[in-house]
């Protein structure tokens, strides 16, 4: 019996995980994008920006697992891929 859990079973509705992937991606770059104004301005940036940062990269992470685990590791005969 194993003891690995199904990542896939987690969030099994691809309508989620689009929601899921969509809002952790405008997170990043809009999180990014400020840090690099800060920067670009020679500014010191907050707080916030640094734990926001910090942040969505721990959860980088589970966000990665959940994809990875919904993407087929070889092709699938007979589905039609575009």
């Amino acid at each position: 019996m194993s003891t690995t859990p199904n990542l896939a079973s987690v969030v099994e509705s691809p309508t989620v995980r689009k929601i899921i992937y969509t809002v952790f991606v405008v997170a990043v770059v809009l999180v990014g994008a400020t840090q690099v104004a800060y920067a670009a301005v020679e500014l010191a940036q907050p707080d916030l920006l640094t734990q926001a940062l910090a942040v969505l990269g721990y959860l980088g992470v589970p966000v990665g697992g959940l994809a990875l685990a919904n993407t087929p590791s070889r092709q699938v005969h007979g589905a039609d891929h575009q």
